[in-house]
C-alpha cells in the first residue's frame, strides 16, 4: 500500500502543475495521518510475545513516527497554488 501511495505523489510532482499543488498538499497531509496508523500497528506488534513481531512492530513504530514528519514538512514546503 505504501508504494502505491509514494508513487501516486510522485506521478502528482511530476505533473508539476500549479493546479495540482493543493491535492498534492492535501494527499501528504492525509498520508501523513495514515503513517500514524502504521505506529498504532507497530504498537500492537511490540506488544505480542514473539521476538520477531517485536522487533518488526519497532521498526515500523521507528519508521511511522519518521514519515509524518517529513510528509508534513514536504506538504507545508510546497509552494502555493
Amino acid at each position: 500500500m505504501g508504494c502505491v501511495v509514494n508513487c501516486a505523489v510522485v506521478l502528482a510532482g511530476l505533473m508539476g502543475t500549479p493546479a495540482a499543488l493543493p491535492a498534492l498538499r492535501r494527499f501528504r497531509l492525509i498520508n501523513a495521518g495514515l503513517d500514524l496508523a502504521d505506529v498504532a500497528v507497530g504498537v500492537i506488534l511490540i506488544s505480542r510475545s514473539v521476538p520477531t513481531l517485536r522487533g518488526s512492530g519497532l521498526a515500523v513504530v521507528v519508521q511511522g513516527l519518521f514519515l509524518p514528519i517529513l510528509d508534513t514538512l514536504r506538504a507545508v514546503g510546497l509552494p502555493p497554488g
